[in-house]
């Protein structure tokens, strides 16, 4: 074993007398276990503080509230990634009952700064996309990705970008936009509230179905002239359907069109929602999304 005697006289490592980290390094190295980009510096002053998480330009999806003090503790997070965590410091020894309160009290704390920060982000969110919706111009049949798809536009507006634009509705008031490009990549304007959110294609009543995407939404109102409704994913259509069977009554007959994906994730989410507005699932025979054209 080599001589460290004149390292430590004593022969021993003191370990409470080692240096901790500083606590915003530790919650810079937390956030960035999480998975998200950190932010450039920490401000240690309980105030909410938004950052990028994917390192672009204009992205402030990320958040954090951080408490200094004799135990820096805080939470942060990401709101398009739906992450969410609390922190705090480790500084060498464990926490007294005084201590221990007074984190709780800061977790509760944090919450509240969070809750505040995304309902404003929404708030702010859902007025902008009624004006861009409002201004924009219904979008040409002949759009590359209405084309790829081999459908008549169904609703569409068009940006200044070229990209096609859904709205998203709760209550009957826009809460977000959904974008899609050329190639069928398609992203929620930053702050859109999207779940339980849906959009709808008109038409008769006395069948409702409820689709995952706007394309297979557009093949299947092509198909059969009925109200078909947009819940822009398969985890959302227990929220929808549930909404749906609502709003028209147990008389209405709704059914669920599963996308025959290869995980399964379409039909079991699908099957949920059946069950819970008391209705039936089909699925397309084929693999791949219900519009998917031979």
């Amino acid at each position: 074993m080599a001589d460290l005697s004149h390292i430590f006289p004593s022969g021993r490592v003191d370990i409470d007398r080692l240096p901790v980290m500083s606590a915003d390094k530790q919650l810079l190295i937390a956030i960035s276990q999480a998975g998200l980009t950190p932010p450039a510096t920490i401000l240690m002053d309980g105030e909410l503080h938004r950052f990028s998480t994917n390192g672009k330009n204009g992205d402030k999806s990320g958040w954090y509230v951080a408490y200094d003090g004799q135990v820096p503790s805080g939470a942060f997070g990401c709101w398009r990634q739906g992450i969410e965590s609390t922190w705090r410091a480790d500084i060498g020894r464990d926490l007294t009952q005084v201590e221990q309160m007074q984190h709780a009290q800061r977790m509760r704390d944090a919450k509240i700064a969070r809750d505040k920060a995304d309902a404003e982000r929404k708030a702010n969110a859902a007025i902008n996309a009624s004006q861009i919706w409002e201004m924009a111009s219904i979008a040409s049949d002949e759009h590359p990705y209405l084309q790829k798809k081999k459908i008549f536009n169904p609703g569409f507006k068009v940006g200044t970008d070229g990209r096609l634009i859904a709205p998203l509705f709760i209550d009957n008031e826009i809460v977000g936009l959904q974008y899609i490009d050329s190639d069928g990549k398609k992203m929620f304007m930053t702050g859109s509230k999207s779940g339980g959110a849906y959009w709808w294609l008109s038409g008769s009543n006395d069948t409702i179905y409820i689709v995952e995407g706007i394309a297979t939404a557009a093949s299947v109102h092509q198909a059969t002239g009925n109200t078909v409704i947009i819940s822009f994913s398969a985890n959302n259509l227990s929220s929808v359907a549930s909404t749906i069977r609502k709003v028209y009554g147990n008389l209405t007959k709704l059914v669920i069109v599963a996308d025959n994906d290869e995980s399964g994730v379409g039909f079991r989410e699908a099957a949920k929602a059946a069950e819970i507005a008391k209705t039936q699932v089909i699925q397309i025979p084929v693999l791949g999304d219900a519009d998917r054209k031979s």
